[in-house]
């Protein structure tokens, strides 16, 4: 640097970046590029130097990712050594800051630019026969597909990864910040949880829970605690819940983990609502809400928008539920999130009952059912069968449906909500 030789120093600090970042010191790492970055201009224009950009570019962009969540300085680091790639299509660290540069899209509900980056991954991938590159490309594929609500779409691509990532033993490595099993594993939980196919679910669970306590990873046990979270959040179960989100909340604290340090709060705030402090969970909802979304990460603000509505509700301030629920909506159609449709049309449902109007609660819940088909996920259709049956006038054809819908689902037959339908259909 000092000898008026850029080139050399450039990629003298590319090491030291790299070095930086494995050694756990993103914010090392982010000084030593930024120093980079402005001694960039001096070298001359060319393909050596595109090279080098793309490389302390997208180590900067993992570091800020690390540090600071997925704020536009991270989205426009990741997005210039993307712009560079169509030059430098073979860069070696073109699977690192094409799954970083997805993930983050997809983590700040850019759905569409997402998938655009994941196609780009797999076209990339299949020319040069990289299978590290392909599970980028599955994984980013997966999330997106998840949170736009389609179920079976979701899985092709869950299983495709899967087949990819655990017989070549890929674990955490420079491209994935977490251990992609665990990921993949924990993903198809929540899918096969979905499809009520809850003891598949709670197989692929187990199997990234023991990994993760294996790996002893603390990125990797983080995703693994949030993939549970949301199983038992489709469960409805609070008390694990509240366990998971202490254990969230440690695990950040320790790690200084940016990812996590919101959720935690809003699933402790979801599980003391439905433990009967609804005005204590809807604050913890709405006040890791406003910081998450501050953060630029709006990927499942329709669910935890959802979230705050049923605290609200559970008060029994059913106006202000009624607000934060046409919020979920309006956010979830502006997005084209769809994943958490079905139980907030269950939550209109249920707020409209408590304001006496029927028919507005009775096409609501019949909206949820038709939207869970169209999803195909039977563990959420489910669901809305039983509050129709529950709450609602209901015909002999409802509770044939209710009974052909569980006769299909024999791994739903030990849970709560299969031993309530069952009463509901011997009492009809």
């Amino acid at each position: 640097d000092r000898g008026r030789l850029p080139m050399i120093a450039l990629r003298y600090y590319a090491e030291a970046a790299e070095a930086a970042l494995l050694h756990f010191s993103p914010d090392l790492c982010i000084g030593l590029t930024e120093r980079a970055l402005i001694l960039l201009m001096q070298a001359p224009e060319g393909t050596e130097r595109d090279t080098l950009e793309i490389t302390l570019a997208t180590l900067q962009g993992v570091s800020a990712f690390h540090m600071f969540g997925v704020g536009s300085e991270t989205k426009g680091v990741f997005e210039r050594a993307y712009t560079l790639l169509a030059d430098v299509p073979e860069h070696p660290m073109r699977g690192r800051l094409l799954h970083g540069f997805g993930y983050l899209l997809g983590l700040r509900g850019d759905y569409l630019q997402a998938l655009e980056v994941a196609k780009h991954a797999e076209a990339l991938s299949l020319n040069a026969n990289d299978q590290e590159l392909m599970l980028a490309a599955c994984i980013v594929q997966g999330e997106v597909h998840h949170l736009q609500g389609r179920t079976k779409t979701t899985r092709t691509w869950l299983e495709r990864a899967l087949a990819i990532a655990e017989p070549l033993g890929i674990g955490a490595n420079e491209i994935f910040a977490a251990d992609p099993q665990v990921m993949l594993h924990g993903m198809l939980a929540i899918e096969l949880v979905r499809s009520g196919q809850i003891e598949q679910s709670r197989t692929h669970m187990q199997h990234a829970r023991t990994r993760a306590q294996a790996l002893r990873q603390p990125m990797t046990w983080l995703v693994a605690t949030w993939h549970e979270v949301l199983i038992e959040v489709r469960m409805g179960n609070s008390v694990r819940v509240t366990v998971l989100a202490n254990d969230m909340q440690k695990l950040v604290d320790k790690y200084s983990l940016a990812l996590g340090r919101t959720a935690c709060r809003w699933w402790r705030g979801w599980a003391d609502a439905r433990n009967g402090a609804p005005r204590d969970g809807y604050r913890h909802i709405r006040e890791a809400y406003e910081e998450h979304s501050g953060l630029g990460m709006r990927s499942g603000a329709s669910e935890v928008l959802g979230y705050a509505a049923e605290a609200l509700l559970l008060a029994g301030d059913y106006d202000a539920a009624q607000v934060e629920l046409q919020e979920a909506l309006r956010v979830g159609e502006e997005l084209g999130e769809r994943v958490y449709l079905p139980q907030l049309l269950l939550l209109e449902a249920a707020i409209a009952r408590a304001q006496d109007r029927s028919d507005a609660s009775d096409a609501a819940v019949r909206r949820a059912i038709e939207e869970a088909r169209a999803q195909e996920a039977s563990w959420l259709e489910l669901l809305a069968m039983v509050e129709l049956c529950e709450q609602h006038d209901t015909t002999t054809e409802d509770h044939q449906a209710l009974v052909r819908l569980i006769d299909q689902l024999p791994e739903t037959h030990g849970t709560e909500l299969v031993k309530r339908a069952r009463l509901l259909i011997q009492a009809s």
